[in-house]
């Protein structure tokens, strides 16, 4: 079924809903994957919504970063680390391997870093395609990213 989006094109529907049409049972059917999604705008890049934060709340760049690093760290865990710290969270039922696929974008939506890029490398060849995909995708968004840096213009 295809319907209209407010530009007039034809579009057609997500999970059996309109997308711009938000209605709560569309939301209720991704927000369990998502997590703190009330940390984040609708129509922006995850990265992008923490950056507003930042910015709003007047967060020191040291802390944020520091923060993304923890992220890097929580990328190397491995799946007994994650089933053992995760206990009882409600993290733990989107599984590892989804996990990881998640911090993959992140990271891949993450301003460029050294240390990224390492994290991503660390799990180039995971034993799971679909972690595999995501960083491959993640790792190509920070080479954007680097080459943008030096080049002096925004990544594409």
């Amino acid at each position: 079924h295809f319907g209209d989006d407010p530009s007039g094109s034809p579009v057609g529907r997500v999970l059996g809903f309109t997308p711009w049409e938000r209605p709560d049972a569309f939301r209720r059917r991704f927000s369990l994957i998502m997590g703190q999604k009330n940390q984040l705008w609708w129509d922006l890049p995850a990265g992008d919504s923490f950056q507003l934060h930042r910015e709003i709340y007047s967060l020191p760049t040291e802390s944020f970063n520091r923060t993304l690093g923890d992220l890097t760290e929580l990328f190397g865990w491995s799946e007994s680390d994650f089933n053992v710290r995760m206990e009882g969270s409600a993290i733990r039922r989107i599984g590892f391997e989804r996990w990881l696929r998640n911090l993959a974008v992140g990271l891949g939506n993450a301003d460029y870093g050294d240390d990224i890029v390492a994290a991503l490398d660390a799990r180039r060849n995971d034993p799971s395609p679909l972690v595999r995909e995501h960083v491959a995708w993640a790792l190509r968004e920070q080479e954007q990213k680097r080459a943008a840096a030096y080049s002096g213009k925004a990544p594409a």
